[in-house]
């Protein structure tokens, strides 16, 4: 006879190491993209908040490109393209090269440092291909020049790599449709072109304003980029979730006898769905009711949730149902080194993907006569192999609400 069991288990178990994989995954992914940008989350200061806002609104003034930035001269190598450079970065073909290229920031070789002379902290112009005309690449690591393309650096003033991108995307965008195949983009017609940029007070290029704008679209890019891997981690313990449910030994049911709710019968609530009713006091069904036997009087402040991913471990496991207890409005300090079922809106978790997650909660605190408030919360995990969540001065009141307090695993067994 076919081993249905032995199936159902490794079924299981494959599911359990795929979600594995997408929180690998997805950390990893996170963790890359913030240490390339050199952020540590992707939380927007009050600045950048403010940048976005204001960055729209900003006084602005009209300049010609060639007043502001000058065509980098490099001395011509005479060089064997199929010896001197390759399509593959190595520590011998170290020195990216711009050409005709359209798209992976106008990269396409990479060539002897010995050969060809490079400069940093530029902007790349490919002046002549079918399609790539007229793209415009910031080049803020040592670059040097193939052919059909060239560099210009700033004149009178000294980029960042984010003013770099801003104006990068400043001159495509003003010059991209005006050239073409036929029409070059060749630096004695750009550099005679005009494009409007903020100013200050002064009147001149507000450089401040467009590196803290570039610094919060790029937290905004890379959250939209774990955005998307949360929605299918998301998906994927949803309907695993749902699938183990129906197996366990816990009892679930619609609706028990209302003289045992509270009594001997807990709901059981999405983390997400608990952190609405429970936070912002939102109507939400239950997706049932479970059983509940922990050797100690319940109340209608207890609800059940299931625990997603492992960073809780060893005291709670992935899929662990979990009793909780809402907290107080007043319930402040009572809170500190306690496990809690937080919602989060200024950061995701990097296990979860969502604005909430069960961590343990710490604060720093600091006073002023009678009057206190936080410099840091953390919300730490107890397995080493996952990063706190940390939330400084900076974030909002209401972006951080401790919903729930842990009080118990229930068993399955």
């Amino acid at each position: 006879m076919p081993d249905f069991e032995w199936m159902r288990k490794h079924i299981r178990a494959l599911e359990r190491a795929h979600i594995r994989t997408l929180e690998s995954t997805r950390i990893r992914a996170l963790s890359d993209y913030l240490l390339a940008a050199g952020f540590g989350d992707t939380e927007l200061t009050t600045e950048e908040r403010e940048a976005l806002a204001a960055c729209p609104l900003a006084p602005t003034k009209t300049f010609r490109i060639g007043t502001l930035y000058h065509k980098v001269k490099l001395p011509k190598m005479k060089f064997d393209k199929r010896r001197d450079a390759s399509t593959v970065r190595t520590e011998e073909f170290s020195v990216p090269l711009v050409n005709a290229k359209h798209g992976d920031n106008g990269i396409m070789f990479y060539g002897r440092p010995e050969v060809f002379d490079s400069e940093v902290m530029t902007i790349d112009i490919v002046q002549n291909g079918a399609v790539a005309t007229g793209d415009v690449y910031p080049q803020p690591q040592r670059t040097g020049v193939l052919w059909d393309a060239y560099l210009i650096k700033a004149s009178a003033h000294t980029d960042t790599e984010r003013t770099l991108c801003f104006m990068a995307c400043a001159i495509e965008k003003t010059i991209k449709r005006r050239f073409s195949y036929e029409k070059k983009a060749t630096w004695d017609r750009v550099k005679e072109e005009k494009f409007v940029l903020p100013v200050t007070e002064t009147g001149s290029p507000d450089w401040d304003l467009m590196d803290c704008y570039i610094r919060a679209m790029m937290k905004r890019a890379i959250a939209g980029i774990v955005a998307r891997k949360d929605r299918e981690l998301e998906v994927t313990r949803r309907l695993v979730s749902e699938d183990m449910l129906s197996e366990e030994s816990i009892k679930v049911v619609d609706t028990p006898p209302a003289e045992v709710e509270f009594v001997e019968w807990l709901p059981l609530y999405s983390l997400k769905a608990a952190c609405g009713k429970f936070g912002d006091g939102e109507a939400v069904e239950p997706l049932g009711w479970v059983k509940v036997d922990i050797g100690r009087k319940l109340d209608d402040r207890m609800f059940v949730v299931r625990a997603i991913g492992r960073s809780m471990e060893p005291k709670i496991h992935d899929g662990t149902l979990c009793v909780m207890r809402a907290l107080g409005a007043n319930s402040g300090g009572s809170r500190e080194g306690k496990i809690v079922l937080a919602q989060h809106r200024a950061a995701s978790d990097p296990e979860t993907g969502g604005a909430y997650s069960i961590k343990r909660y710490s604060s720093e605190a600091t006073t002023e006569g009678d009057l206190w408030r936080h410099e840091r919360i953390t919300l730490s995990p107890l397995n080493p192999d996952f990063p706190p969540l940390s939330f400084g001065p900076d974030t909002p009141e209401d972006a951080l609400n401790a919903i729930a307090e842990f009080i118990a695993v229930l068993p399955t067994f």
